[in-house]
């Protein structure tokens, strides 16, 4: 931390002296650069917001995974080409959800929407389940 703010703090000194020598006049006042510099400070430091995260989500994601797999082995297995399309077509909502759901959760945490999505992969399932016999 300490070399990047050097490094910055060099960089803004860098641009003062040349817009010293190049115009005649310096384009950053000096009061400009350490105000930069404090900006730098408070940015370098600020807190990252922790995710929110839990155990039984985890292995309710997981045991998804590991279904999802488990069907879309079983729907390559089928023979028939337009069966296998119809049947690879109507589960890619399915797939698409726990994408999104796994995406969201490493990014935030378990969160509201991560819950409403996780019930909408269960419905889209035993709707597929279902509708298919796999």
């Amino acid at each position: 931390m300490i070399k990047s703010l050097l490094f910055a703090i060099n960089n803004l000194i860098l641009q003062h002296v040349l817009c010293l020598i190049m115009t005649g006049s310096p384009h950053y006042s000096l009061y400009t650069i350490l105000g930069g510099i404090r900006n730098y400070q408070s940015f370098v430091k600020m807190p990252k917001k922790r995710r929110k995260l839990s155990k039984d989500h985890e292995r309710s994601i997981s045991l998804a995974q590991k279904e999802i797999e488990l069907i879309l082995a079983k729907i390559h297995d089928i023979y028939d080409d337009d069966i296998r399309g119809e049947y690879a077509i109507s589960f890619a909502p399915i797939k698409f959800t726990l994408d999104q759901l796994i995406s969201d959760y490493k990014d935030y945490g378990i969160t509201d929407k991560s819950k409403e999505d996780y019930s909408k992969y269960l419905t889209l399932l035993s709707t597929f389940k279902s509708e298919y016999e796999i």
